[in-house]
């Protein structure tokens, strides 16, 4: 295997930064690790601490012009207890896009313009909430840890030979932040979600940097998702 490691820890804010200093970083370094420190895996982008787990879903692409390379794919995990939720996906894909985040534009938060997670949690009182996780941020910053790793690995010989980009993205997210995103004030003891990794829907000023799964030519439609959104039922622990 040939590359490296890019590892991105993504609980700050998508729009900018503030720099706190002496006491002040203190006093607000508690408060904001209060709301998310994990206490059951550790959120760093890597899985190793995942395999006791059973995977939640999976799936693996079927593109017959990669011959004997691998094919592409995603699977997922998920653990609820009561401190929150938990997520993991490691998926392999042949782009990495990060760069469709433009400074000062509405769509921003919208991640599935670059290699992302999406992850939706149905409401009690209807309808979705909606978490996307990127290799810069993701919706709930300080409410939501997560960390985002990409290894570039050059697969075949010769000609033939491509990079892959072995991608894993973890998560956990409070009790806190659940309540705020399903419009709670108490948690049930499971929750219906859906993973799914988007490798770019090209779209918009997204362009046309998708890669599907079982590839194919690419178009301002074509969907960059690696899986459905079904809903699988997680309960807590």
């Amino acid at each position: 295997m040939h590359g490296a490691i890019y590892s991105f820890n993504t609980g700050a804010d998508y729009y900018g930064y503030s720099i706190l200093r002496g006491e002040e970083a203190v006093t607000a370094g508690e408060e904001l690790l209060g709301d998310v420190i994990p206490e059951s895996y550790v959120v760093d982008g890597d899985g190793a601490d995942w395999s006791g787990v059973e995977e939640m879903s999976s799936v693996t692409g079927a593109d017959p012009t990669l011959g004997d390379l691998p094919q592409r794919g995603a699977s997922y995990k998920a653990v609820y207890r009561e401190e929150g939720l938990y997520i993991l996906c490691t998926a392999k894909t042949y782009k990495f896009t990060e760069s469709n985040y433009v400074a000062d534009k509405a769509n921003n938060a919208i991640a599935f313009r670059n290699t992302s997670l999406e992850v939706q949690i149905a409401k009690p009182a209807g309808g979705n909430a909606q978490i996307w996780i990127t290799s810069y941020g993701n919706v709930l910053p300080r409410k939501i840890e997560s960390a985002f790793s990409v290894t570039p690995q050059t697969v075949g010989t010769g000609a033939e030979s491509r990079t892959l980009y072995n991608v894993t993205i973890e998560a956990f997210v409070s009790s806190d932040a659940l309540k705020q995103l399903l419009g709670v004030t108490s948690l049930d003891d499971a929750l219906s979600i859906a993973a799914v990794f988007t490798n770019v829907s090209a779209q918009g000023d997204s362009g046309l940097s998708s890669d599907p799964i079982n590839g194919g030519a690419v178009t301002a439609t074509t969907s960059g998702f690696y899986g459905t959104f079904d809903k699988i039922t997680v309960e807590k622990q």
